[in-house]
Parts: C-alpha cells; sequence; structure tokens
C-alpha cells in the first residue's frame, strides 16, 4: 500500500476550482516533486496535506489512516517553509529543538537529536547563533533542520530555495540531494524551477491549472511527454515547436514546412497512418540540432535552415536563438561553432530529439 495517498482532492475559493478531483500515489519512501507554473495548485495542494488548508472536497492517507479532517500536529509531517520562519530571538540549537522541547522530549534526547542533524546539514558550529548573524544558506539549513530533528514520517517543502541566490541555490539543491539518502523517509517538494525537480526527484508531479499532467521519472517525461505543456515545461533550454504538414507516404512520411523538411521518426510512423488531418506540431529538443555543412546530406535525418538572431554563451555550449518561417527557434551547440548573425544556417535534426502532437488535443501521438 502507498504510504501516501490522496483520493479525488479539490480545492475552491468561493466559485473557483484551483485543485479538481487530484489522484495521487506516493510509495513509501519516495521523493516526489510537484513542478508547474505560477498558480498551477502546487503550494495549495502540499499546504492540504499539511493540513495548513482546508479540503472542499476527496481524502488524503498518509500510512494507511485518513488524515483529511486532522489538525496538522495529529498527522506527522513536518514542513520547511519558503521564508524560513525562524525566531529572531533564539539561537540555532533553540529554533530546531523548539517542537521538541513543546511535546517534552527529555533534553538529552533533544541534545542528542539536533547535534546529530546539524552535523549532517554542516551547521554544528552555528548552534550559539541567532538567525540575524547567519547567512540565507545557513538560514535554510536551520529551517530543514528544525523539521529533520522531528523523525516525523513526510517531509513537506514548499520552494525551501526560491529566495536563494542562483550560486546558493545550485549547493544547496546538491546538498539535499545528498540528505534525501540519508532521510529514509517520504518527501513532498514543491517547486515551480524544472531543473530542481529533474535533480531532485524520484518521480516528477507536473500540474498546470489545479490538474496534474503527467507523473513519472525525470527520464519519463524527458523523453516521453504527455503532451505539449510537459514537453515545453520539462527540459533546458525548452522544447522547440513548429507547426507544419505531413507529406509522403509509409517509409517517406515528413513534416515539413518553411525553411524545414524532417522525416517521421520510423517509432511514430504507426501513429501517423490513420490520421485525418495533415496539420501537425512538431516538438524538436535544441540539443536534438547538429549544425552541418552545405555538402553534408541525410535524407534519413532531415534538415532545418535557421536564420540566427542571437548568441547566448553559457561556457561550454551556446544557445543560438533562431528564426526558421516566422517561428522562433533555439539551438544548443558547442560554443566554438562558427555562425554568421542574420544569415541563414542548416542543420541536421535528430531523430531521437523528435516529438509530434496533435496541435487541437495538444496530446502527444
Amino acid at each position: 500500500m502507498p504510504h501516501i495517498s490522496i483520493r479525488g482532492l479539490q480545492k475552491r475559493f468561493g466559485g473557483v476550482a484551483v485543485i479538481n478531483d487530484l489522484d495521487l500515489e506516493m510509495a513509501d519512501r519516495e521523493f516526489t516533486v510537484l513542478v508547474g507554473p505560477s498558480g498551477c495548485g502546487k503550494s495549495t495542494t502540499l499546504r492540504m496535506i499539511a493540513g495548513l488548508e482546508d479540503t472542499s472536497g476527496g481524502e488524503i492517507w498518509i500510512g494507511g489512516r485518513e488524515v483529511s479532517g486532522l489538525d496538522p500536529k495529529d498527522r506527522d509531517i513536518a514542513m520547511v517553509f519558503q521564508d524560513y520562519a525562524l525566531y529572531p530571538h533564539m539561537n540555532v540549537a533553540r529554533n530546531m529543538s523548539f517542537s521538541l522541547r513543546l511535546a517534552g522530549t527529555p533534553p538529552r534526547e533533544i541534545e542528542e537529536r539536533v547535534k546529530r542533524v546539524a552535523d549532517m546539514l554542516s551547521i554544528g558550529h552555528l548552534l550559539e547563533r541567532k538567525p540575524a548573524a547567519l547567512s540565507g544558506g545557513q538560514r535554510q539549513r536551520v529551517a530543514m533542520g528544525r523539521a529533520l530533528v522531528r523523525d516525523a514520517s513526510v517531509f513537506l517543502f514548499d520552494e525551501p530555495l526560491s529566495n536563494l541566490d542562483a550560486k546558493l541555490r545550485n549547493q544547496m539543491r546538491a546538498e539535499l540531494a545528498v540528505m534525501r539518502k540519508r532521510v529514509e523517509k517520504n518527501m513532498i517538494y514543491v517547486t515551480h524551477d524544472q531543473i530542481e525537480a529533474m535533480t531532485l526527484a524520484d518521480r516528477i508531479v507536473v500540474m498546470h491549472q489545479g490538474r496534474i499532467q503527467q507523473q513519472g521519472s525525470p527520464e519519463d517525461l524527458y523523453k516521453r511527454p504527455a503532451n505539449k505543456f510537459v514537453a515545453g515545461f520539462i527540459g533546458s533550454p525548452p522544447m522547440n515547436f513548429l507547426s507544419g504538414e505531413l507529406n509522403g507516404s509509409d517509409d517517406r512520411l515528413a513534416i515539413a514546412g518553411d525553411g524545414f523538411h524532417v522525416p517521421v521518426p520510423e517509432a511514430k510512423r504507426a501513429a501517423m497512418e490513420n490520421r485525418t488531418t495533415r496539420r501537425i506540431d512538431m516538438g524538436i529538443r535544441p540539443s536534438a540540432l547538429k549544425p552541418v555543412g552545405e555538402s553534408q546530406s541525410d535524407p534519413a535525418i532531415g534538415s532545418i535552415t535557421l536564420t540566427v538572431l542571437v548568441s547566448e554563451y553559457i561556457g561550454a555550449q551556446s544557445v543560438l536563438v533562431c528564426e526558421c518561417g516566422g517561428q522562433r527557434v533555439t539551438a544548443e551547440v558547442a560554443s566554438d561553432t562558427p555562425f554568421a548573425a542574420s544569415a541563414p544556417m542548416r542543420f541536421a535534426v535528430d531523430p531521437a530529439g523528435v516529438h509530434l502532437f496533435d496541435p487541437e488535443t495538444e496530446a502527444a501521438l
């Protein structure tokens, strides 16, 4: 039986439904990441699991026990908030041990738990400091430590890294990845950052407009997106989308448009046979575009001609922002790739990076 089960969860604010019949099963000791754009309902879902927000319908089960009507303190959960929520007049040790002292835990046990968790988070030398004397990253570690000393069955994280600068966010993300291996408990993590989701999760749940669009391993969502929303949200730089038409037949079937002609990958040809419309949307990962010379040609690979507008240098790689027949396309290339701004440039298309979508339903084909 899954350790956490959410069945038909609903949330309405007045007449506005923000969560619509959400079903979710999480296995024991699984690290699950809820990801999606602002306003998709991921934080509201987390707060309902925590008991900080009332449900409008549905059930929440933790460890075989329905907790939908229980107070937060009775759900055996611990939560890390976006804004740290530390007591400014208490030092680190007292902030971390606050819930244990309220529960009447023996002082010796409190000391042992705080020391163990502080050492795990590399904040053992900060126990006597107050929050005002800590950096943003150190405060976030203390907030995590305060949750971890409780030894709850479920840990909830509500965008804990969003207030940190880029360097600290990368560092804390790596430390979180190490920590989750040591803490063998259920963890539910909310973020709008798909890189955090991809690097931390056992399973990603992509949400949009209060509904789950797709859930699965990071690799599943990247390689086999269920629809255009998931395809465009998972992956950095994001997937390109081009509108085109099917032409040819059988093994010569291709997607064509202004400036591109891409054979339908063999694995996707069967899905094209019974289509009543020739219109189709094609998705191409930026890494699937490879610069080629004019003399190079392989009809099985296909090609696309792009006009480079600008190059974004990011070190070993550059992201070329281009145009193709009025449609915007990005390509990820080695930073020493020669190009001329405003000049046409030809790219081969790796079939493994091609995805096809119905232009009406946006479902993957």
